[in-house]
């Protein structure tokens, strides 16, 4: 995805909230209405997971830390208090990825567009667990090998004049490394390329250092032996989560008890799965198109925002005045679900 296109689909959050408002309005059996909170979040936030027990963990900028939403002694969501200290931060961070709340009461993350310390635009294919009890995060494992896209990491590393040898790097993105990769920046000769990935820290590279440099900035970049990025996923009976790929129309199912995954079968539809082209369902809905219980396939029409003009909800949602759905239409990271007339939903960004 180009960052224009990102900033697309970040600016299309806005639209989400007017479409379930006024989706909402316009069910004939119950209507909603906004608030808004007493107490706004003090920073920019993303993903939104409602915990089991009743506070809502947000995250802050795009990570790595994490903000808590709690309801006042009377239950209450609109007058809660947000915290930035109750939730430990993940290992790195994370933007765009799949999340799902375990029977446990764990969070489960994986993947991501945009990962490690600078943020970068890589697909990663590796994911953590939080814990509420103890409040830490442990890896998950990573997700199987497949065809994948060329990457580049942007990291800073110590190199010494006269020395093939790289090191101080990220321990978070140096696991992903691998040899035959190019290494450019500060001092590093060009044509340079892993020759060995040592420890989590260090990499040998195939041209001695021109210079001795503290934290110097460097590139990395080749094809990682697999990626996940964005995929949806969905949270099965048994202890598994359902999820596609990226690179093609297989599904892959993780096994939390294992901490293990395995191929589970190929989608009717041979494209890949992402954030725009496929969304997870437990229930079939009037509005969506495509397979009813498991996942919806809708194609992407444009980058534009829905519009009065054109009846155009870009979340499959059907807009007031149009006679149907849209045939083809963009979906959201996750749409929540309305249980009842006494449903609350918290949304973020509007």
């Amino acid at each position: 995805m180009s960052a224009t296109k990102m900033q697309n689909v970040i600016g299309r959050l806005r639209t989400t909230a007017l479409c379930v408002i006024l989706t909402a309005l316009s069910a004939p059996t119950w209507a909603a209405t906004w608030t808004t909170l007493t107490n706004q979040p003090p920073t920019q936030i993303y993903q939104l997971k409602l915990l089991t027990d009743g506070t809502v963990m947000a995250e802050s900028g795009e990570g790595p830390n994490w903000l808590r939403f709690t309801p006042d002694a009377t239950g209450s969501y609109i007058n809660g208090t947000w915290s930035s200290t109750s939730i430990n931060p993940m290992s790195t961070r994370r933007f765009s990825y799949a999340t799902e709340i375990l029977p446990s009461g764990k969070v489960w993350i994986f993947g991501g567009e945009n990962y490690g310390p600078n943020d970068d635009y890589v697909w990663n294919a590796n994911g953590e667990i939080w814990d509420p009890i103890s409040n830490t995060w442990s890896p998950v494992a990573t997700f199987p090998p497949q065809s994948c896209f060329s990457v580049t990491y942007n990291v800073t590393g110590n190199t010494t004049s006269g020395s093939p040898v790289i090191t101080n790097l990220p321990t978070v993105v140096t696991p992903t490394f691998l040899t035959g990769w190019t290494v450019s920046g500060t001092g590093i000769p060009s044509g340079s390329t892993i020759t060995s990935v040592d420890s989590s820290s260090q990499v040998h590279i195939s041209n001695n250092a021109t210079s001795t440099q503290t934290g110097a900035a460097l590139q990395f970049a080749g094809v990682p032996t697999s990626c996940y990025g964005d995929v949806p996923s969905m949270l099965l009976p048994g202890g598994q989560i359902l999820t596609g790929s990226l690179a093609g129309p297989g599904s892959y199912i993780y096994t939390i008890a294992t901490n293990s995954w395995a191929f589970a079968a190929n989608k009717v539809y041979s494209d890949s799965s992402d954030e725009e082209g496929w969304m997870m369902a437990v229930e079939p809905s009037p509005v969506m198109i495509g397979e009813p219980a498991v996942v919806f396939p809708v194609e992407i029409t444009g980058e534009g925002p829905a519009s009065a003009t054109n009846n155009t909800c870009p979340f499959g949602m059907i807009a007031p005045g149009a006679s149907s759905a849209p045939k083809r239409a963009e979906l959201p990271l996750s749409l929540p679900k309305i249980s009842g007339p006494a449903a609350h939903v918290l949304v973020e960004g509007v």
